[in-house]
């Protein structure tokens, strides 16, 4: 087996995720795949050209995450916090759903990787990024995101617009970024949602 250097990588954002995967007896487990990006790596040497093409998008129906908690160390406040988003998507999911909205999940590959936004809220059109907390780091991150999943999905045919769905209200100032770049902005208020009229 030949191996080839083609860059450094970091841990991504998130850093793993579960996928079920066959084992050595051809049954199926729930496995941990790392993901990984590229700090100066080049990856269009990582999967030739033709193979991610097939499915360019799926689509396929929402599900209510669950909290399961992680078998790694985290910080009790990382484990807060990461508790905080899941509660988020779930409360947010089903409040859309209440709304008679067709709430999916939508996977896009882009180059030699695959993006996924949290929500694919077909009835309004909006593909969403949910992060756990209001702070400027986190309300920039989910702008680019945001972006980056509609300008893609629209490279593959889908009329979306972007959103970004919070646990609280944002600093005035990004707010009206939001409203400059036309990113719709969810906010959760008590045990219901409020949208941006921009």
């Amino acid at each position: 087996m030949d191996a080839t250097y083609v860059g450094a990588f970091t841990l991504a954002d998130p850093a793993f995720e579960y996928q079920e995967i066959p084992d050595v007896e051809q049954g199926s487990r729930r496995g941990i795949i790392f993901l990984l990006a590229p700090v100066d790596a080049d990856v269009s040497q990582l999967v030739p050209n033709g193979i991610l093409e097939a499915e360019q998008v799926v689509i396929a129906d929402w599900v209510t995450p669950e909290w399961e908690g992680f078998t790694v160390e985290l910080q009790p406040r990382g484990l807060e916090i990461s508790r905080v988003e899941f509660n988020l998507q779930a409360a947010f999911g089903t409040w859309l759903q209440s709304k008679n909205h067709v709430v999916q999940s939508m996977s896009l590959v882009v180059g030699n990787t695959r993006i996924r936004p949290d929500f694919y809220d077909s009835t309004a059109g909006e593909v969403i990024e949910a992060k756990k907390s209001t702070a400027r780091s986190y309300v920039r991150m989910a702008i680019g995101q945001s972006l980056d999943y509609a300008h893609n999905a629209r490279q593959a045919g889908y009329p979306v617009k972007p959103a970004i769905l919070l646990p609280g209200r944002i600093e005035d100032d990004l707010s009206e970024l939001c409203r400059e770049l036309k990113v719709r902005v969810h906010t959760r208020v008590g045990e219901g949602f409020v949208e941006s009229e921009w």
